[in-house]
């Protein structure tokens, strides 16, 4: 384990492509950099995790305070989130692995994750076995009815899973194969990158691919007293969402049971209404200037997290947004007003964010290799009883994250960056926060890094 100051200094020579192009910047929308003590930053220690050789694609929180990670490398990996040892390796898929889901337990307590891979297989392992590394790991069944890649698995009821990638599957927990429908003979080819239940009063998914429509799929439940299953409604044509994106969807995630946001290679972001399947807003995360020039890494929605309150973080080029999803407030331009706004975050593009509640602080990583923590000193304060207590008495941490002016402030909040680290030799793909143990990082370099919080910031 090693400190934070040794890890400052480690790589401090070649924190940044020589090649990096800062995005333009506002007078109060600068490029910041950090204290060198860090004083509010909490992560003062990190593990460097070793086991992929491939990038890693993948982290995911399991019961058990474990985590699982996938790889190039065709590995999936299971750790311990407090030591960051090595659980189980398991082996089996011939191909990159690319989603996991963690089932719920049956009545034997079986502890059970499902994976597909771009090898056209999907894998139940059960993750109860005692031994740490299996030749071909614990599976319990692996199936081959894809056509093709397998790119997302989402969990539709208690019994009930879909898959979808080339095509579009339905699957009961025990890996059985109940319907599938082949998406060959459509005009949008393009492999399902996201699939999202939809809380309608029938059973209903929307899927986005790299097209500027998502589409919904109505699933036909089983009756009471038929022997019959779950099927894809072959009754009617799928249907596309009227309003569309002027260019291909990246990023798909619910938001409540009653709306989800979607988000597009030219940096705008729109909210649906579950009930209309209509589009209820949309927010312009780029200016018109850098929304008329050709899409890059340096203009795509990489990312969108939703948080309790009804607020929506988006990960925009190099920078990233906050909107409340119902609030009223426009800009200038009559466009929705974001609350949180810098679009220099870093200098290279965001590839993942992530809110912790519990310290009020949004957790940035970019292609630059650095991962950020942005916030208020006062929020930190506010938690450990400092200050005027009395003005943030019951205040949510989004008011905390915010500030009491935001609202009534013609320009949205630019957050402080609190703390700054890099330990990474490539690219940071993925994050994920951990319940108090802190996050863990992962790289296209293989490599993967538990940052522990220090415990006097554990209250």
């Amino acid at each position: 384990m090693a400190s934070i100051s040794a890890l400052r200094r480690w790589l401090s020579g070649d924190r940044y492509p020589q090649d990096a192009r800062r995005p333009p910047a506002k007078v109060d929308d600068t490029y910041q950099t950090v204290q060198d003590d860090q004083p509010h930053n909490p992560y003062t220690e990190a593990l460097l995790l070793h086991g992929h050789s491939g990038p890693v694609l993948k982290i995911c929180n399991i019961p058990g305070n474990r985590f699982v990670t996938l790889s190039d490398d065709t590995l999936i990996i299971v750790w311990d989130a407090e030591s960051g040892s090595r659980l189980q390796v398991l082996r089996g898929h011939t191909a990159a692995v690319t989603c996991v889901l963690s089932l719920p337990r049956s009545s034997s307590e079986e502890d059970i994750i499902m994976t597909g891979s771009l090898d056209k297989s999907l894998r139940l392992w059960n993750l109860n076995s005692e031994e740490m590394v299996i030749e071909e790991g614990p599976c319990v069944r692996a199936v081959t009815d894809h056509s093709g890649a397998i790119l997302c698995l989402t969990q539709l009821g208690h019994d009930l899973v879909c898959s979808g990638g080339h095509d579009l599957c339905l699957w009961d927990t025990n890996g059985a194969l109940l319907d599938k429908f082949d998406r060959c003979t459509l005009p949008d080819t393009s492999d399902v990158h996201t699939v999202l239940r939809l809380e309608t009063a029938h059973l209903s998914v929307v899927a986005a691919s790299n097209y500027k429509c998502l589409s919904v799929f109505d699933i036909e439940k089983p009756m009471l007293t038929d022997k019959g299953c779950y099927k894809f409604m072959r009754d009617q044509k799928r249907r596309y969402l009227n309003q569309s994106h002027v260019y291909p969807i990246t990023f798909l995630s619910g938001i409540s049971a009653s709306f989800f946001a979607s988000g597009c290679q030219g940096g705008s972001i729109i909210v649906w209404s579950v009930q209309h399947l209509s589009a209820l807003k949309i927010f312009y995360c780029l200016p018109q200037p850098q929304r008329e020039l050709t899409t890059t890494e340096f203009t795509k929605v990489s990312c969108i997290e939703v948080v309790a309150e009804g607020y929506v973080f988006a990960a925009v080029g190099c920078g990233f947004k906050m909107y409340d999803v119902l609030g009223q407030e426009k800009d200038a331009a009559g466009h929705p007003k974001p609350l949180v706004s810098h679009t220099c975050a870093h200098l290279l593009p965001l590839t993942s964010l992530t809110f912790l509640q519990d310290r009020a602080q949004l957790v940035t990583v970019a292609e630059d290799k650095t991962m950020r923590l942005w916030g208020s000193p006062a929020a930190r304060q506010r938690r450990e009883g400092e200050g005027n207590g009395h003005a943030t008495q019951g205040k949510s941490a989004i008011e905390m994250f915010i500030g009491p002016t935001s609202r009534k402030s013609s320009l949205p909040t630019v957050p402080l960056l609190l703390g700054e680290l890099h330990l990474h030799a490539g690219v940071i793909k993925v994050l994920s926060a951990l319940e108090e143990q802190g996050v863990v990082t992962g790289g296209d370099d293989g490599s993967l890094v538990l940052w522990k919080v220090h415990s006097q910031f554990l209250l």
